[in-house]
């Protein structure tokens, strides 16, 4: 990747950043940190991890097509095709399935908030459900155009919730709208974007026929994506329930506090890694497939370069506006300090993410389930036995020290195991993020 490409790429990550930016600001703008932005930054929590999980079947697409695409273009185009078939199915029953699971979501991710507020959540995910059954439709058609080369529109296509979110948020800043509408709409924009999927991918996919789901081929793919998207998920699912489980026993306000630092957080990442997590897989996948040594190499240590500069001058940046802009467009109860420390602190721990992200990478080329299964189920247990030992720390910085902590064990084992499948794959000696 030239220097004018990445550039490009950056360029995409900050309009990508600049929506989110401006959805946190609105939101906090016309919610605050009332019992009303509790509920729906909780909401928004929720199906996230929700669509997370509807990804169960496909989440190894991109690793299957680049081994279908190695033995033809047609063996290819007819595994696509099955995917897609099997993703909008998959994704519809998991957003039926949930919502019959209400009750139990209801229990686990919510339990501290008052009965009333937990039934608002309720109406909240049924208003959003469409989101979850995209979700696995969503996922295949950019996977399969970050195979293809097409890394802008699989960019652009992620896109498209934030900005059908800031359309809700401005319309809602002239508007007396409540949370219950927001939903609504955000549901009605999961519709469209599915829509535009299945057309993108249509031109692809019409003409073959489709392999059967029968197949051994695709049983392995399907139980291989369930067994890696559990372990990948993991971490996602306990994350979000530890966080929102923990937030919701505390005063009202609190979780909006921490959603709102995680936002800003999360828009820092993502103006370093923007398109270049989708190009690095794609180009790791491709160059595991091929067995291509210095490629995986060489792919790592681009994404490493391009991003983690990037990411601390955009914590810094936001780190030193965050207090001001708060200032800016909220009350005096939005207590500024408390967010701008814990967005720092979150920023570490996103920064622990995204440096583990190369070492998860290789292990989920190497469908290495039971390794995600295991570390990510011990990152679960420490993240949650240190959030509940009894710190002298105010509530707000309990959950983010809790989770660098935890995070830095994580990082270090799969850094060493990540190490020994690559040794094992490529058969050479250690792996190392220099040039070759």
């Amino acid at each position: 990747m030239n220097n004018r490409t990445a550039f490009f790429y950056n360029a995409l990550a900050l309009l990508s950043v600049g929506i989110g930016l401006l959805n946190s600001i609105l939101t906090i703008r016309l919610l605050g940190i009332t019992a009303d932005a509790d509920i729906w930054l909780l909401s928004i929590s929720m199906v996230t991890t929700l669509c997370v999980l509807s990804q169960l079947g496909v989440e190894q697409f991109l690793y299957f097509y680049e081994e279908q695409r190695a033995q033809g273009q047609t063996q290819a185009i007819q595994f696509t095709r099955a995917a897609v078939t099997w993703a909008v199915l998959t994704g519809v029953a998991f957003a039926l399935l949930a919502i019959v699971a209400l009750p139990l979501l209801k229990l686990i991710f919510a339990f501290g908030l008052p009965a009333a507020s937990q039934d608002r959540v309720a109406h909240l995910i049924i208003a959003m459900a469409p989101q979850m059954a995209a979700a696995p439709l969503f996922h295949v058609t950019r996977q399969h155009q970050n195979a293809v080369g097409r890394y802008t529109l699989a960019y652009l296509l992620m896109l498209w919730s934030p900005m059908v979110l800031l359309i809700i948020l401005l319309c809602a800043s002239l508007l007396n709208t409540s949370p219950e509408k927001f939903a609504w709409v955000v549901g009605a924009g999961a519709v469209i974007q599915s829509a535009a999927c299945f057309l993108i991918m249509w031109p692809t996919i019409r003409g073959e026929k489709q392999i059967a789901w029968s197949t051994p081929y695709f049983r392995r793919f399907i139980s291989t994506s369930i067994a890696m998207r559990s372990g990948h998920a993991l971490h996602s699912f306990f994350s979000s329930l530890i966080i929102n489980s923990t937030l919701s026993s505390f005063a009202v306000g609190n979780v909006a506090i921490f959603q709102y630092a995680n936002r800003f957080a999360l828009g820092a990442s993502a103006i370093a890694v923007g398109p270049h997590s989708n190009i690095f897989n794609a180009r790791m996948a491709k160059a595991w497939a091929n067995h291509k040594w210095t490629s995986a190499i060489e792919s790592a240590r681009t994404f490493l370069t391009h991003t983690i500069p990037i990411y601390v001058g955009a914590v810094i940046l936001i780190g030193l506006l965050l207090s001001k802009l708060i200032g800016l467009i909220a009350s005096a109860s939005m207590a500024p300090d408390s967010l701008t420390i814990t967005f720092l602190m979150l920023s570490v721990w996103y920064g622990v993410i995204q440096l583990e992200s190369v070492f998860v990478t290789i292990i989920m080329v190497a469908h290495k389930a039971t390794t995600l299964l295991l570390i990510n189920g011990l990152f679960a247990i420490m993240f949650y036995s240190i959030s509940h030992i009894p710190w002298a720390l105010p509530e707000y910085a309990i959950l983010p020290v809790a989770a660098i902590l935890a995070q830095l064990i994580s990082l270090m084992l799969f850094a060493l195991t990540a190490s020994q499948f690559f040794r094992q794959h490529f058969g050479v000696g250690r792996p190392q993020l220099g040039r070759t």
